[in-house]
């Protein structure tokens, strides 16, 4: 699984910054994830493609080796993506400037994010479509998060916050967990 803390921060290798049109279109048929693209950053004027690795870039908001997208709810969410996916290490994650969430839809992870003693508080079943497992957890009272598993696609839900998620946080990630398609 992969989640956004170890998909962030780095060099900014070859600047790869790719346009989020959602299109999915390349040209060999097959999903591309525009990982090396333009600037054109959608909807975040302050967005420093620098703070990118050598990995990861902006790109579709789609796993290629699951062949899953999702959409975004509106033009300011953007996401990150990795630049050479293999199986078992694949996935996006959602962002935008207007949110502290981050939202990763990714291969499972052989470790929760509630894993260890004392780590999670509140455990409390959430309503996300397609991930019936679904959980809400506070982390140590100052950060939060959905952890849960499809239940169809090979793909784990991890959401991050640093404070604590409120009703209509966990009502997005359930509209953008709607949107998550084969492609």
């Amino acid at each position: 699984m992969m989640t956004a803390g170890r998909r962030d921060g780095g060099s900014g290798g070859d600047g790869g910054s790719g346009d989020d049109d959602g299109s999915g279109d390349g040209g060999d048929g097959g999903v591309d994830n525009n990982a090396t693209g333009d600037d054109d950053i959608i909807g975040d004027k302050d967005f420093d493609p620098d703070m990118l690795d050598d990995i990861v870039s902006l790109g579709d908001c789609v796993m290629e080796t699951e062949s899953v997208g999702a959409v975004a709810p509106d033009d300011s969410w953007f996401c990150t993506v990795l630049d050479s996916p293999i199986p078992g290490f694949d996935g996006f994650t959602k962002k935008s400037p207007d949110s502290e969430l981050d939202i990763t839809f990714g291969s499972p992870s052989p470790f929760g994010a509630c894993d260890g003693p004392g780590i999670c508080e509140n455990l409390t079943a959430v309503d996300i479509p397609g991930f019936s497992d679904a959980m809400k957890f506070d982390q140590f009272g100052v950060a939060g998060g959905i952890n849960g598993s499809h239940d169809e696609y090979g793909i784990e839900l991890v959401v991050t916050k640093a404070g604590l998620l409120t009703d209509e946080e966990v009502a997005l990630v359930g509209s953008i967990a709607a949107t998550l398609t084969m492609l």
